[in-house]
């Protein structure tokens, strides 16, 4: 069915939210479905925990590998990848108290609380809230500046891949018109829509990165094996403004030995055993 001039005034306005297959729709249907895809963005917009754990009510199915699952009450917005379940590894992000606290200490505005350091146990879905808290920063605001860190920028690429990129595939197609992240390059992730954009790179970059510019977040993940961990907080720590470091636990290398003494002389800490 063609749009009029009129919806498409407000198709073009709202940036397109609505998909190819809500153009059917009445005008006034399409207006009260912009309306509460409005609604929902400011809603998710307000804090990350309320994006990470989001239900979208205008939006009933998931297709993956050619699989449809229906939720007649609205699909989960932020779609996760279990390594260990081979049967369906696909899921939402878990609601659980303990990473309802962590959000709220990454984003928390208490100048003490600028630098979070985590020493974790695996499977604790740390390096995933941050990678997707950092992208909920550059979705919802604008001209952030944001590193991911890891010894190799391989690895550093895979963790944007896996824990950015693939949630952001799986995310309903108008949500995905409305806040568009191009496919490449790899090791670029580029917001269109605010202008932000996380850069995965090595601990040499990072370390030169920091002392280049003044990166909004920066995440050193796995920090205890980056050998140059104490060189990169000495470049980030007076203008960057988050530093989230999570490790597993690992000892007798240049980087767990600087881990570990930041880790003991900073006043927020979050200890996960």
């Amino acid at each position: 069915m063609p749009l009029s001039s009129a919806t498409e005034k407000r198709v073009k306005a709202w940036g397109r939210v609505l998909t190819k297959s809500d153009h059917d729709l009445s005008e006034n249907m399409a207006d009260e479905l912009a309306k509460e895809r409005r609604q929902l963005i400011q809603r998710w917009g307000q804090h990350p925990w309320y994006w990470l754990t989001a239900i979208d009510p205008t939006t009933t199915e998931i297709v993956t590998s050619g699989q449809v699952d229906y939720y007649p009450g609205g699909r989960p917005l932020i779609l996760t990848t279990d390594e260990r379940d081979d049967e369906k590894p696909i899921k939402h992000y878990p609601n659980k108290e303990y990473l309802a606290h962590f959000v709220d200490l990454l984003v928390s505005p208490a100048p003490e609380r600028r630098i979070v350091l985590v020493d974790k146990s695996r499977q604790m879905l740390f390096t995933t809230t941050c990678a997707l808290v950092m992208d909920w920063f550059c979705r919802f605001y604008q001209s952030r500046r944001c590193l991911l860190s890891k010894t190799k920028l391989d690895d550093s690429v895979e963790v944007a891949r896996d824990k950015i990129r693939a949630p952001h595939r799986r995310l309903p197609d108008w949500v995905k018109q409305w806040s568009p992240l191009p496919e490449k390059p790899a090791e670029t992730l580029r917001y269109t829509r605010t202008s932000s954009y996380i850069r995965c790179v090595t601990q040499n970059v990072a370390e030169a990165e920091g002392r280049g510019g003044t990166p909004s977040i920066i995440l050193i993940d796995e920090a205890a094996r980056q050998f140059m961990f104490k060189q990169i907080m000495a470049a980030v720590l007076p203008s960057a403004g988050r530093v989230w470091a999570i490790t597993t636990p690992e000892a007798g290398t240049p980087g767990s030995m600087a881990f570990y003494s930041f880790f003991e002389e900073k006043s927020e800490v979050v200890r996960k055993d």
